[in-house]
């Protein structure tokens, strides 16, 4: 508990005149009983970008294996040791790998 929300249990509470029995106020609560709701909402957002995104990679996948043949398996070692090559005699010393068109 802050030391906000300590001190706002003392506060006054009620108008002035005959005295009234007063609780405290919960502010952490109200907090979250407000936010849940917006928060679900972009929980549930989230999610469904999640899933578009591991549906479209799915099916990158799916079309790499079905158009992958023998040929396509032999040239990726001569690919990668070609990137690899490339990557290392630049003179910055950084990674450049470019993706074979599909």
């Amino acid at each position: 508990m802050s030391l906000r929300d300590f001190l706002e249990r003392f506060r006054p509470v009620g108008t002035p005149g005959a005295s009234a029995t007063g609780v405290a106020a919960d502010r952490t609560a109200e907090r979250a009983a407000e936010l849940e709701p917006a928060l679900a909402q972009l929980t549930d957002g989230q999610q469904g970008a999640a899933r578009g995104v591991r549906e479209g990679a799915a099916k990158r996948a799916r079309h790499w294996r079905a158009h992958a043949g023998p040929a396509k398996c032999r040239q990726l070692p001569c690919w990668i040791s070609t990137c690899l090559a490339s990557a290392f005699s630049a003179p910055r010393r950084t990674l450049t790998v470019s993706m074979p068109s599909v």
